[in-house]
């Protein structure tokens, strides 16, 4: 349930730390796709210009935002599995597991 006052909140403010996480990739994602758009401005000004001080930092730009992009996936990746595992314990505690509580000797089946 959403709080009464969260419609007045700043994105990073919501409630829940996982909610607030999620802005946060958002923003972040938002960023670096700026960053590489940046950089290839910056490659295709310098190279048309013969500028190549600019058009090696278009290209770095474009790289340093390639590394944050992975960086993103390997985060979402983990937060998808400490999901996934959760609910999986979740399942698990509630009886919901499919497997029962035997200790698994023959004759518990």
């Amino acid at each position: 349930m959403i709080a009464p006052d969260a419609v007045n909140r700043k994105p990073t403010e919501q409630i829940g730390r996982s909610g607030r996480a999620r802005l946060m990739s958002t923003a972040d994602k938002i960023k670096h796709a700026g960053q590489d758009a940046k950089g290839k401005v910056k490659e295709a000004v310098g190279h048309l210009s013969g500028d190549r001080k600019t058009e090696t930092e278009g290209k770095t730009d474009q790289a340093a935002a390639a590394v944050k992009k992975a960086g993103e996936k390997v985060k979402d990746s983990m937060a998808s599995a400490m999901d996934a595992m959760k609910h999986k314990a979740k399942e698990h505690d509630t009886g919901r597991g499919g497997r029962g509580t035997g200790t698994g000797r023959k004759g518990d089946r």
